[in-house]
């Protein structure tokens, strides 16, 4: 969803999508995400042709940093000032003045200081389409066909931007027409991307290559414009097959590309007037025989995912609805896995409430079989946070609160992991125990929440668990990262489950993360908490962990994390060993 969809200067504020109202922007956001399942793009890229936008201001500038670095710059070079200024760097009535003038004052600080500072200028100037100060950085000698930290080269940048009279300039000047990225990716394959049919049209007449790839035709699925995939077709002429079509389709239905899906969905049916001015009539004859028709029944195997699938698992409720108006089987399963199963995967509550109020789901289909190794989605979206949706699962009798994978896990298990506070809280209320402590090997929510560090968590649990003759008082649950840490830790150290106080246990779900608890304080850059840990006297300071699939102890952590106080706190620890080797897994007494 993009800023379009927001009416940002009223008030009440209101959504676009179903005319509710509001009065902050705060309840907006959380209505759309939660109604609509996306988020409110408000930030917009201020750079003129940037399509990017954005949900947080930190994701703009992280933006800015990495693909307009040079723009303020650029903007000071392009500013037409007095013509009678010494200072005047263009003069937008003369090119070759501008050129010159750009030339004197750019050359020297590029050839004698930073050549990384011309071709960053030189990208921005594609992308912005500013062709005085392209000319001038071509005109100084830099190599049209340098490429960016991604491959891309200058050609590609215009490409996506659609400036087409930039590309064909790059192109006159050498611009090679078949680079490619480390995407794999060519100009052609970014102009589809970037929508602009004179971009596409200008490439492929020049002698782009046009194949069927899985890349162009995910291209082709992304790009949501039914004037270039006529364009695209017409020139692959006989290459086009059904399956290549059904390829698009299932592309389109990924990226949400409405029109194309309903574009494609009519050759399917025999309607080939969508593109019976593209296609040559020799082709068009051909579609029309039986021997010749796309059968979309004929692609629908079982085998694969099918278009209805990938579109309900990314949350695409107006195509999930057109692909069953169309015919799509809604009880279709791939390895057991239904449209509704994928939807309540992905937490998308509102694909998820149309599929079941279809009056042809089947009795099968509403059953949501477990995932890999006993994972089930009801585990997922606890994992996740998604708070309205384990409701959903819950209400509607899907799973109960003890459903568990093949580890003993269950949903409380997943949330205590991940740090998901209110997921936490709602399945203590709704199961009355948090199996924090079952005199097992099998690993608890409690120390799954203190290993990953979430110590709002572990308050929570602690609470419910009573031990310490502490009530559970839902209005006390701390909210998130605002418990005490150190009242938070004492009381931890006394439970069972921490009778060992060096346990390592797998903290994510998939068990390729041990982590202890002294290195979760410190990847949580506690201070305090770890210097109480450090006074324990049974602490294993050197004990060794598995982690981003290397080993590592706490000292190591610490160094690599920045944390300077923490590592002088270490290092003045008696028992700290600086030479312990990290690739030597050392196992902890407990285990």
């Amino acid at each position: 969803m993009n800023s379009r969809h927001v009416k940002k200067h009223t008030k009440p504020y209101q959504c676009n999508k179903c005319a509710r109202a509001f009065a902050l922007h705060s309840d907006l956001d959380r209505h759309v995400r939660a109604r609509h399942g996306v988020a409110v793009e408000r930030h917009a890229c201020s750079v003129d042709g940037c399509p990017f936008r954005a949900t947080r201001k930190d994701n703009l500038r992280q933006h800015h940093q990495r693909l307009h670095r040079g723009i303020p710059l650029l903007q000071k070079l392009i500013v037409q000032k007095d013509h009678n200024s010494q200072d005047c760097l263009i003069d937008t009535e003369s090119t070759d003045s501008a050129s010159a003038s750009i030339l004197q004052t750019c050359k020297p600080e590029v050839a004698e200081h930073s050549p990384l500072w011309a071709y960053d200028l030189f990208f921005q100037a594609v992308f912005a389409g500013e062709f005085t100060v392209l000319q001038a950085q071509m005109d100084s000698g830099l190599d049209v066909n340098v490429r960016a930290g991604d491959g891309s080269s200058a050609l590609h940048c215009a490409s996506r931007a659609g400036r087409a009279s930039i590309v064909e300039y790059l192109l006159q000047q050498g611009s090679d027409l078949e680079a490619i990225n480390i995407k794999k990716r060519s100009p052609l394959h970014e102009a589809l991307s970037g929508i602009d049919l004179e971009t596409v049209r200008l490439l492929i007449l020049k002698g782009a290559t046009l194949d069927l790839s899985s890349t162009t035709i995910d291209r082709l699925g992304q790009s949501g414009s039914v004037d270039i995939l006529k364009v695209c077709l017409y020139h692959l002429a006989d290459k086009v097959k059904p399956t290549t079509l059904y390829k698009i389709l299932l592309a389109a239905s990924k990226y949400g590309q409405i029109r194309t899906v309903q574009a494609i969905l009519s050759l399917f049916i025999n309607d080939v007037s969508v593109l019976d001015d593209t296609m040559s009539r020799i082709r068009l004859a051909a579609w029309q025989k039986s021997s010749e028709r796309p059968d979309l029944d004929s692609m629908q195997t079982g085998k694969k995912h099918t278009p209805l699938q990938i579109a309900a698992a990314n949350g695409h409720l107006e195509i999930v609805q057109l692909l069953i108006n169309h015919g799509y089987d809604i009880n279709q399963a791939y390895i057991q896995r239904t449209p509704l199963w994928f939807a309540v995967f992905g937490g998308h509550l509102h694909v998820a409430e149309y599929l079941l109020n279809h009056v042809s789901l089947s009795k099968d289909s509403m059953e949501l079989t477990r995932g890999y190794r006993g994972w089930t989605p009801l585990h997922q979206v606890a994992y996740d946070g998604r708070v309205r949706m384990i409701k959903f699962l819950l209400d509607r009798k899907f799973y109960d609160t003890y459903v568990f994978d093949y580890r003993g896990w269950t949903p409380l298990h997943a949330a205590s992991s991940s740090g998901r506070l209110n997921v936490v809280i709602l399945l203590l209320e709704r199961n009355n125990s948090n199996n924090t402590h079952n005199y097992t090997d099998r690993v608890t929510p409690l120390q799954l929440a203190a290993l990953g560090g979430h110590l709002e968590v572990v308050q929570a649990l602690l609470d419910h668990s009573n031990f310490d003759e502490a009530p559970l008082i839902i209005s006390d649950v701390p909210q998130q990262g605002h418990s005490e840490s150190i009242p938070v830790l004492e009381r931890l150290l006394k439970h069972p489950d921490f009778k060992h106080i060096n346990i390592t246990r797998p903290f994510n779900g998939y068990g390729d993360d041990m982590r202890g608890l002294l290195s979760a304080m410190i990847r949580k850059k506690q201070y305090d908490c770890v210097q109480l840990l450090l006074s324990q006297p049974n602490i294993d300071v050197n004990l060794i962990c598995w982690s981003y699939h290397e080993y590592s102890t706490p000292l190591i952590l610490a160094i690599e994390l920045g944390q300077t106080d923490i590592v002088e706190l270490l290092l003045q620890h008696k028992n700290i060993d600086i030479n312990v080797h990290p690739k030597r897994w050392k196992k902890s007494s407990y285990e």
